[in-house]
């Protein structure tokens, strides 16, 4: 089970985090499944031209830049939007989205000053540890907020009088000190094995201090599963927020999937700076490789381990500054078996752009 913040792009405590997008899988909508020891194959052609994707996909990139501005506190009409995608200066090196330079650098200048004023409120918060709730920073409103289970008010001018300055900072009252938190979570690390005899595996979980309470993920398809978790641990769910895929995906074993890419020719990429990403049929939460970034090897053949059930696979080559996909395919991947996949790339792909 991993131990993470549920939801990074909204509260950071000390630094900005980016998500990765090499591997992580996006949710489509049905799903497939084969017996396990069933090894399946799929050879699959180029992936569609650039041009008859390019209009879905600019439209998406700017349904999601606008709404990371939201999320961050940055400009975020649809017509400032579509002119910083527009504009050549524009670049996605600070966040993933198209931000002009003169954005990243007062966003840059701002979590500076959050990750100054963040770090006094820990510093702080030491020798406050039965009354602190957490701290984090909220990008939208632009402010950095510390909580606390008594006298909020009290706290929060004893930590401008460090700061010599109004801020910006906000306390909030809440039920559960951090530390309280996160004894709670040491218990449920502990005992994970217990999960197993109710039909359940945790995934993920960790501090959700916007919240005050700790957010677990688990793999069920046992409907009772958050309920006698609760019980097992007897806290409520104020306290403990469960989210269960329903399926119980995670205590399936996972197969082997063999991807072989080769190009429009039918020959080994040789060296090259492609990616691969993975998309389930089915969106919940099932994961195929190991959160890290995956490249494919000068053979063209990469040998990930993946959560039963549909998955549709495309390769990705550099465009600038950005991705653009240059083959996929769709392969079912048997549970405790193996499953292969070959993946044609388009004529004219840029392998080391």
């Amino acid at each position: 089970m991993n131990r993470k913040i549920a939801r990074p792009w909204v509260g950071v405590v000390v630094a900005v985090t980016v998500a990765a997008c090499g591997s992580s899988p996006s949710p489509s909508s049905s799903s497939t499944s084969l017996p396990s020891g069933a090894a399946p194959s799929a050879v699959t052609s180029a992936a569609p031209g650039a041009a008859s994707l390019a209009p879905a996909a600019d439209e998406e990139a700017i349904a999601y830049a606008i709404s990371q501005r939201k999320t961050f506190g940055l400009r975020s009409d649809e017509a400032w939007v579509r002119e910083v995608a527009a504009d050549p200066r524009a670049r996605t090196q600070l966040l993933d989205f198209p931000m002009l330079p003169e954005e990243e650098a007062e966003f840059a200048r701002r979590q500076t000053d959050f990750e100054t004023i963040a770090g006094i409120v820990n510093a702080y918060a030491a020798s406050h540890a039965d009354e602190f709730g957490g701290v984090w920073i909220d990008q939208a409103r632009h402010t950095v907020v510390a909580a606390w289970t008594r006298n909020p008010d009290l706290h929060r001018l004893a930590i401008l009088a460090q700061l010599r300055s109004a801020g910006p900072l906000e306390t909030k009252l809440v039920r559960y000190a951090e530390r309280e938190l996160n004894a709670l979570t040491d218990r449920i690390f502990a005992d994970k094995g217990w999960f197993s005899s109710i039909g359940a595996a945790p995934r993920s979980g960790g501090e959700d201090p916007m919240n005050n309470r700790i957010e677990l993920q688990i793999s069920s398809a046992n409907p009772d599963a958050p309920a006698l978790i609760r019980a097992h641990f007897g806290v409520g769910p104020d306290e403990l927020a469960i989210s269960s895929d329903g399926t119980g995906i995670a205590l399936q074993p996972r197969g082997k999937l063999v991807i072989t890419v080769v190009t429009a020719d039918g020959k080994a990429p040789g060296r090259n700076t492609l990616e691969p990403s993975w998309m389930p049929d089915r969106p919940d939460g099932r994961e195929c490789g190991e959160f890290v970034g995956y490249i494919i090897p000068p053979g063209g053949v990469l040998t990930v381990d993946c959560a039963p059930g549909g998955w549709t696979v495309t390769i990705q080559g550099r465009a600038g500054e950005g991705w653009l996909a240059v083959g996929s395919g769709h392969v079912a991947v048997p549970s405790g078996g193996k499953a292969e996949l070959t993946i044609t790339l388009q004529e004219g792909a840029n392998l080391n752009p």
